[in-house]
């Protein structure tokens, strides 16, 4: 196949609505409007009104387009992005800090 998308702020909310909308439709696609905890991390996310502003970093530095067959690439993106800045899931405790 040699389609090949641009990496996108909406391709990336289209990619959490399709994962979360059988689970949290009404969150699915949106990013989180409350600060979360991981528990058992030492890691804090991002504070919520700045992940609009960090997600436009992480496209900017990924800003490439890639083929579908690269879904090792698309993968690790996805992976990365949840690690630095979450979206709001449906699984573990959310809370305000």
């Amino acid at each position: 196949m040699s389609k090949s998308i641009n990496i996108s702020e909406r391709v990336i909310k289209d990619l959490h609505y399709i994962i979360l909308k059988s689970i949290d439709s009404k969150n699915a696609g949106e990013y989180r409007k409350t600060n979360v905890l991981i528990s058992g991390s030492q890691h804090r996310p991002v504070e919520h009104f700045l992940v609009h502003e960090r997600m436009e970093e992480l496209i900017g530095i990924m800003k490439i387009k890639i083929n579908y067959i690269q879904s090792i690439w698309l993968l690790n993106f996805i992976v990365n992005m949840y690690i630095f800045i979450p979206l709001l899931m449906a699984m573990g405790e959310q809370q305000d800090y």
